[in-house]
């Protein structure tokens, strides 16, 4: 017996007009007010400053229509993280401006911007393994995405504080 590829075009062709349910990317309500608002609160007890992390990613679901389902609740760890990533990248390029600047006037015995760029691209290297590990372990393949984004936006948090304070302190 033929099967008509019509009766099961249909019902695909309407999941995606109608959707899943969960927020895009494109629809989550987003602001990194959350994490550094409890960072600035914080400023004293930097050993508390982990626990800010995520902050604006559950800020997200919570404001977000679909935000708790897995694509909404992934579309808001993501935002965090490239907030973050923003934030490292923004305080890595200072420190290296001044480890040049350190390095020019020969400051230093060893030049300082090789070992922070050879710091920061190792730190990547151990960032992603660490998190495809975790993403696995923990989420398997249904909520591996969701892990391991989850572990970047930690790690990635902490690194900028780290950097943050390296431009701040020296």
């Amino acid at each position: 017996m033929k099967r008509s590829g019509l009766k099961y075009a249909i019902p695909a062709l309407l999941v995606l007009l109608v959707g899943t349910g969960g927020a895009s990317a494109q629809d989550i309500v987003f602001s990194m007010q959350a994490s550094e608002s409890c960072l600035s609160e914080l400023a004293a007890e930097q050993d508390a400053a982990e626990t800010c992390l995520g902050n604006s990613a559950r800020a997200c679901m919570a404001d977000t229509d679909g935000g708790r389902a897995a694509d909404g609740a992934l579309a808001c760890i993501q935002a965090e993280l490239a907030g973050w990533e923003n934030r490292m990248n923004g305080s890595f390029v200072q420190r290296q401006v001044m480890d040049q600047v350190a390095d020019g006037e020969g400051a230093m015995p060893t030049p300082l911007e090789p070992l922070l760029q050879a710091m920061q691209g190792q730190w990547l290297n151990y960032r992603d393994a660490r998190c495809d590990y975790i993403g696995f372990k923990e989420g398997g393949d249904e909520a591996f995405e969701e892990r391991r984004d989850w572990c970047r936006l930690k790690l990635t948090g902490l690194q900028t504080l780290l950097l943050r304070g390296l431009v701040r302190n020296y």
